[in-house]
């Protein structure tokens, strides 16, 4: 058979293309068989679908960009002659016409059914309609049939003609036999009217004719019964070999459905793991290290200072690791270090949890001294890029009432930036669908953990103790980078996500992304007494905070 393709529209409308073959492949690629342009015909994918002949039909199979047949969107379908097929929404169309060769094939049940309906349902006399009927499954068999259908059919059909044919054969010289024997009693009887034989020997010949006969009679109706369980074998087995054959084609398609659907799978992993690297390659460099340090002061701008030093100038510590501090104090100021994440989703702007913009934010620890009358005031406040140098200093923008979310603002000094795309159509966070984790987990102790030793006692030795100067160095020399993680979404609420890529504390503030590169949430805390569940912020928080005026 051949498959003959006219087009309806598209860059090749007017054209008819003529294809024979197992496989057909069509699509916008060099190797397929049915080729469209793919700058005239953007619709079509590189490997857009698949037409394979099998059991005398042909069979489409959509490559997953979206395949029509009759205005009718499938996966995979059984194609009839003059079948419309729109390779795309908005695609190329084309007619399809199934092209009979001087071979073709035809399913037996079809065959069948095309036989009966022609003689035997169409005749009243259906006994006499049965010739016409078995000339015409013949001629069909042997003329549209494929050759396996063809020998199976002839094999049967010439063992049940033999057995019909034996049966007239035997009952024909079982004829012949009586009218030999009626010829013997005839001839008997002439002997005894002329007195030839005697009554005796007369008797003895009549009943041995008699014994003959009835031996005969009794071999003819052993043969004829044979012959009847002969004939019902052969119509059992026909009907146990169609069975069969229709039972195979089934598990045959069977397995293949599985294997079209365990090969889309694999594919669609494969795509989500390059496409997951290629999200961060693009996206790293727009994750910040924010470091904050702040300190308390009273109401007449008193800071809080430790009380007691050594010679050196640094506060004296307990055995518990405590030292006292108050305004009265004469030692240096009390500040308060932390760190977290942010990202950058516009020009110039960043966002992050509140709690590492406003590190004092809902932390009991400290809210006995703020409600005694101190106030918090920001020292240090500034973020790292990977590969930039310098720290861009922060300053608050916009702080969220609704959820645990801030907008940061920044001059981004004409240095350019990877922007973060925020999720914006609903339904994408999806439970179990892989997400990309990329932040600052553990903060200062991780980047310093990462740290050739050599070279961390060499800036140890350089800096000394302070924090600040530490990270300064860290990042001329290019040593802060993110971490990134990968995990899946196991559970999504309005108000939370769950997932189960991996942080820690200092990993707040982190953008979680989709493999098509685009934010979905903010980490904002873990459940430290279970790795597999970290909670997140939904990302329309965020769009929310950035939308107000």
């Amino acid at each position: 058979m051949g498959a003959t393709f006219i087009h309806l529209s598209g860059s090749k409308r007017g054209k008819v293309e003529t294809l024979a073959g197992a496989r057909i492949k069509i699509g916008s690629r060099e190797d397929c068989h049915l080729r469209f342009d793919p700058r005239n015909d953007p619709q079509v994918a590189p490997l857009h679908a698949e037409i394979c002949f099998e059991n005398c039909e042909y069979i489409l199979s959509d490559g997953g960009k979206g395949t029509f047949v009759n205005n009718r969107k499938v996966p995979e379908i059984i194609l009839q002659d003059r079948d419309i097929i729109e390779f795309g929404e908005g695609g190329p169309k084309v007619r399809l016409r199934i092209r009979f060769a001087d071979r073709p094939c035809k399913p037996f049940r079809d065959i069948c059914a095309d036989c009966l309906d022609s003689t035997i349902v169409a005749s009243e006399n259906r006994l006499a309609a049965f010739p016409s009927f078995l000339k015409a499954m013949l001629w069909e068999v042997y003329r549209e049939a494929s050759w396996k259908v063809r020998v199976a059919f002839f094999s049967v059909f010439f063992l049940m003609a033999g057995s019909i044919l034996g049966s007239p054969l035997l009952l024909y010289k079982s004829y012949l036999d009586r009218l030999y024997y009626e010829k013997s009693l005839l001839h008997l009887s002439s002997e005894i009217q002329s007195d030839r034989l005697t009554q005796k020997e007369l008797e003895k010949r009549l009943l041995e004719a008699r014994e003959q006969l009835t031996h005969h009679r009794t071999e003819t109706e052993a043969a004829l019964a044979r012959l009847r369980e002969q004939r019902e074998g052969l119509e059992t087995r026909l009907k146990e070999s169609t069975s069969v054959l229709e039972r195979r084609d089934k598990r045959i398609k069977d397995v293949e459905s599985q294997l079209n659907i365990a090969t889309r799978k694999i594919r669609d992993l494969e795509r989500e793991q390059e496409a997951g690297e290629s999200v961060i390659q693009r996206y790293m460099g727009g994750v910040a290290f924010v470091e904050v340090a702040y300190t308390f002061e009273d109401s007449a701008g008193r800071k809080i200072r430790f009380m007691r030093v050594d010679a050196s100038g640094e506060p004296v510590w307990d055995a518990n690791g405590e030292a006292q501090a108050s305004v009265e104090g004469k030692g240096p100021v009390v500040y308060i270090r932390s760190s977290g994440t942010g990202f950058v989703v516009s020009v110039g702007e960043m966002l992050t949890n509140r709690h590492v913009a406003e590190p004092w934010w809902e932390e009991h620890s400290v809210k006995s001294l703020i409600d005694s009358g101190f106030r918090p005031v920001m020292v240090l406040y500034r973020a790292f890029f990977p590969g930039i140098r310098e720290p861009f200093p922060l300053r608050i923008h916009r702080l969220s009432d609704k959820a645990d979310i801030a907008l940061l603002r920044f001059d981004q000094r004409g240095i350019k930036l990877p922007i973060l795309i925020l999720d914006s159509g609903p339904g994408q966070a999806i439970v179990g669908r892989p997400v990309i984790l990329i932040g600052y987990p553990a903060g200062m102790g991780a980047l310093l953990a990462r740290v050739d030793p050599a070279r961390l006692k060499k800036i140890m030795d350089a800096r000394g103790s302070r924090m600040s100067e530490i990270t300064n160095e860290l990042s001329r020399q290019g040593l802060i980078r993110p971490l990134t993680t990968w995990g899946h979404l196991s559970d999504v609420r309005p108000h939370q996500v769950t997932y189960d890529a991996l942080t820690t504390s200092g990993g707040s503030g982190s953008p979680i992304l989709n493999t098509q590169g685009k934010v979905v949430g903010i980490n904002q805390a873990v459940l430290e007494s279970f790795a597999g569940s970290n909670f997140g912020i939904p990302i329309r928080f965020g769009q929310e905070l950035m939308s107000q005026r």
